[in-house]
C-alpha cells in the first residue's frame, strides 16, 4: 500500500499508478467531504474558503448570505434566519454590527481613511442608516438581492442672490444592510461613499459599468491600504 507500506491481501484500489488498501485511501487520499467527512466522489463542489463537500449538499443547507458558505455544523457551527428572509451563518454573526452608534464609528472611520487618500468628503454633508434588507429594497426601488447590500441617495440645493449662484450643498444619505460584520460593511459604506463623491463632483453621465467599477474599486482600494 502506497500510504502505509503493508503488504496488501484482497481487493485494492489504484490512483495514479499506485495502489491502496481501500480503507487507506477512502480516509487518508481521496479528499473528504468537509460537511458529512465522507469520501469525495463523482461531482462535489469547493467554496471560496477552500471547503470541499458533495454538489448536493448545496440543496440541503441554506448559504450565508454574507460570506456564502453552506451553513450547517461542520463548516460555520450553524446559523441564523433573519426576519427579512437572509441567512447568517455563527461565523459572520457573531462578529455582525446592529447599532445605529457602530454604523456611524464605521462610517468615521471609512470617510477618514478615504480623505487621507485624497477624497474630499464632509461628515456633515453624509449621514448613513443601517437597514433590514426589506427596508433596502424599499429604499432602492429594487426587489433583486443578488449584490444588493448598500444605498446611497444624494441629493443638490442651490442658493442664489439676484439670479447669481451663491452656494451649492449637496447631501447623501447611505443605506446598508445591519447584521453583518464590520469589515463586510466598510466594503459597502466605502463603496457607497464613492456614490457620494461622484454625485459631488463629476456630471453623473457615466455608464452604470463605469460608476460601479469604480465604486467597487474604491471599496478595494479601502480595504487594501487599511
Amino acid at each position: 500500500c502506497a500510504y502505509c507500506n503493508k503488504v496488501i491481501i484482497g481487493g485494492y484500489i489504484t490512483s495514479k499508478g499506485k495502489v491502496y488498501h481501500p480503507e487507506c485511501y477512502n480516509k487518508n487520499v481521496v479528499p473528504q467531504c468537509s460537511v458529512c467527512l465522507q469520501p469525495l466522489s463523482g461531482e462535489f463542489k469547493i467554496d471560496v474558503y477552500g471547503n470541499k463537500f458533495h454538489a448536493y449538499h448545496a440543496s440541503e443547507f441554506n448559504k450565508c448570505d454574507n460570506c456564502g458558505r453552506l451553513i450547517c455544523p461542520e463548516l460555520t457551527g450553524g446559523g441564523i434566519s433573519y426576519g427579512d428572509g437572509r441567512h447568517i451563518c455563527n461565523i459572520c454573526y457573531k462578529k455582525a454590527v446592529f447599532t445605529e452608534r457602530d454604523i456611524d464609528d464605521l462610517l468615521d472611520k471609512v470617510m477618514n481613511k478615504l480623505n487621507d487618500l485624497g477624497f474630499d468628503l464632509k461628515s456633515e454633508n453624509i449621514s448613513i442608516q443601517g437597514v433590514n434588507l426589506n427596508e433596502l429594497k424599499k429604499v432602492s426601488g429594487t426587489d433583486s438581492f443578488s449584490e444588493l447590500e448598500g444605498f446611497c441617495s444624494s441629493d443638490a440645493s442651490s442658493e442664489t442672490i439676484n439670479g447669481i449662484l451663491q452656494r451649492k450643498t449637496f447631501t447623501s444619505k447611505i443605506y446598508v444592510l445591519n447584521g453583518i460584520p464590520a469589515i463586510n460593511l466598510k466594503a459597502i459604506i466605502a463603496h457607497e461613499l464613492m456614490h457620494a463623491w461622484m454625485f459631488q463632483n463629476t456630471k453623473n453621465e457615466q455608464s452604470s459599468e463605469v460608476c460601479e467599477g469604480s465604486c467597487n474599486y474604491t471599496a478595494y482600494l479601502y480595504l487594501l491600504t487599511s
